[in-house]
This record gives C-alpha cells, structure tokens and sequence, in this order.
C-alpha cells in the first residue's frame, strides 16, 4: 500500500523534473544617468557598462556641436565572430546606447538593432538634426574606446 503510494510520489517528481519548462524571458537592462546617457541592454550585456561609459566620457570630450546625432549602428567582433550589435544616438543632450547580441544571421540581426533602438527612442526623435561633423565625432570616440580596450568595430551602414 505504501510502495504504491511512494511509487506514484517518485514518478510525479520525476516527470515534473525533466519535463520542459517555460523560458525565462529577462527584461532589458535600463541604466538612466539623468542629462548624461541612457543605456539599454540585452541582460546577457551587462558587463558592457563600463565600456559604454567610456565612450559617453570620450564624446564629451570631443563634442562641441548643438542638436541631435542620428543614431549609429556598430558591430563589435572579435576575429571569428560578431559579439554584439551597438546603437549610440544623441537627442536633446542626452547620448542614448543600446546593445544586443545578434542574430543567427547578420543581415537580420542588424535590422534587428535598427528595430530594437528605434522602439526605445520611439518617443526621443531627432528633433534639430547636427551636422554630419557631429555624427564623425560620436564614431571617433566609438573608435577610440574601442582601440584603447583592444576591441574591433566596424560602422554599419
């Protein structure tokens, strides 16, 4: 009676066990420093801080244009493999990254970045557009950063 009852108590903890769960879907990681950067990033990104701080302090440097910077697109990669797909863009002050990992295929992963920066500044469009020497310093202090940590980056188009 009670090796049945055990039996039916093991079964139902095996099957409840290796059966296929839900995926997690994790949020976006926000980080907002009010009048500097917003950052928004695939969970998996997080480690990206610190490097997308270092570009914010790099184009404060250079930066002496008024209006807003179109958004740029990068791929970041290592040798054999692209690693992650960067969005940067200026808009009212304030410079907005966005960073995801891409795609099986790279041509739709890079829409995929387009889509994915245009929804977070979907209420932040290019209101008084800089000229183009604003959109050549904000890929200059991309490009410095990025030499200066030894990683690779190339501007999409």
């Amino acid at each position: 009676m009670f090796e049945g009852l055990i039996l039916i108590v093991v079964v139902t903890a095996v099957v409840l066990a290796i059966r296929p769960g839900k995926k997690v879907q994790l949020a976006p990681l926000v980080i907002d420093r009010p009048g500097q950067f917003y950052i928004t990033l695939d969970p998996q990104l997080e480690q990206l801080q610190e490097f997308l701080e270092n570009i914010f302090s790099e184009f404060s440097l250079l930066n002496d244009v008024a209006g807003d910077i179109p958004t740029q697109y990068f791929e970041v990669y290592q040798p054999d493999r692209v690693v992650y797909l960067l969005a940067v863009g200026l808009r009212n002050g304030i410079l907005y990254f966005q960073a995801i990992n891409p795609g099986t295929q790279c041509k739709k992963s890079h829409e995929a970045i387009k889509q994915f920066s245009e929804q977070v500044l979907l209420h932040h469009p290019v209101v008084d557009s800089a000229s183009v020497r604003g959109e050549t310093l904000l890929c200059e202090a991309v490009e410095k950063v990025t030499n200066r940590q030894h990683i690779k980056c190339r501007l999409l188009t």
